[in-house]
């Protein structure tokens, strides 16, 4: 068994720091990271302009990579958003799927985009590199400021190497913004999210949780909107658990 991990919104796979070695610690599983189109490795290419059209792009990529053994699918905020699309349409390619923080069209604006995040989208449009990271891990994160200023020297340099454009960002958004929750997926689903994110509202993930047959939800405490950044052993427990608990579905 392996595990596919997909970030959010235009942040790329180096983001996910240790937590993929972790994972595989945890649940003794392989990891694989693939970035979204027009972040990261693919910043040279557009990104498409709704959430199906992205999951197609990276199932074509992932079909080279997945071998003849098991997959599951992890995604924080927008690759939560991914996951529960690819589960629907294509049941067969994971055995189970974890969504962390993720949103859909039924919650409110303001529970999508709480008020920091509004503020944090207003600063990234700051010149300075450093001070653009800074602004958005103050909001996705709830780490001790020290921790932060580090962190964002080493994005903003990642940023640099793959800078992705306006367009795609802007696509990203419209895309999340149209996403609503599948209710055919039949994977077992667990559903985490964090009762501090101060980026999104836990009552997004209650309501996709309350939406899927298949799903159950798990609350944190303290963590915040990159609970895998924040919190990586509980949401590594919470998956090995998950895991354990979880049937493979009949081929």
């Amino acid at each position: 068994m392996s595990w596919l991990l997909l970030r959010g919104l235009s942040r790329e796979r180096r983001h996910w720091g240790s937590f993929p070695a972790e994972l595989a610690r945890a649940t003794g599983e392989k990891t694989l990271c693939l970035d979204l189109p027009g972040f990261g490795t693919e910043s040279k290419r557009p990104s498409p302009r709704a959430i199906p059209l992205i999951t197609d792009d990276l199932r074509r990529r992932f079909d080279e990579e997945r071998g003849t053994e098991r997959w599951s699918i992890l995604g924080v905020s927008l690759g939560g958003m991914i996951a529960l699309d690819w589960c629907a349409r294509h049941p067969s390619d994971f055995e189970s799927c974890v969504t962390i923080n993720t949103s859909s069209r039924a919650s409110w604006a303001l529970e999508r985009f709480r008020l920091p995040g509004l503020r944090a989208f207003v600063g990234a449009f700051t010149s300075n590199p450093i001070a653009k990271e800074l602004i958005t891990l103050r909001t996705i994160s709830n780490k001790p400021a020290s921790e932060l200023e580090a962190l964002a020297i080493e994005h903003a340099k990642w940023h640099r190497e793959c800078p992705p454009t306006k367009q795609s960002l802007a696509y990203q958004l419209r895309a999340a913004s149209k996403f609503e929750v599948p209710t055919n997926i039949e994977t077992p689903v667990l559903v985490l999210a964090s009762r501090t994110d101060r980026l999104v509202s836990y009552r997004c993930s209650e309501r996709i949780a309350k939406a899927i047959p298949a799903a159950e939800l798990v609350l944190h405490d303290r963590g915040g909107h990159d609970l895998p950044l924040d919190e990586p052993a509980w949401v590594c427990e919470r998956v090995a658990a998950f895991r354990s608990r979880a049937q493979p579905k009949v081929r």
